[in-house]
């Protein structure tokens, strides 16, 4: 199993990047299904490396998976790394619980 959080805890309107392990050269790609209302998650491309973000051929692209609380409470995300071609269950499935707290209000 890839080394990813099982638990993340975010702030309503803050939101929790993790890059995700990249297989990509297989042809894996990460997808996110989430189980509750308080929070949302996509799985985003970035590009890999420090260097400035190009459009040049061979260009390797990294998932990240972005997590913004919209609520106080707990959601649950299951991850799933597979191929799009592929049915049935995934190479990898990692549950991340996601605690959504309520933003500090700091008196004036």
């Amino acid at each position: 199993m890839p080394d990813l959080p099982t638990e993340l805890s975010v702030t309503v309107g803050g939101s929790a990047r993790v890059t995700l392990p990249d297989h990509g050269s297989g042809g894996y790609r990460w997808t996110v299904e989430v189980s509750g209302d308080a929070a949302s998650a996509s799985v985003e491309y970035d590009e890999m490396g420090d260097a400035e973000p190009s459009h040049r051929p061979g260009a390797r692209l990294g998932q990240v998976l972005v997590v913004t609380g919209l609520q106080a409470g707990d959601a649950l995300l299951a991850l799933t790394e597979r191929r799009s071609w592929e049915t049935g269950p995934g190479v990898t499935a990692v549950p991340v619980h996601v605690h959504v707290e309520d933003r500090e209000v700091h008196p004036s």
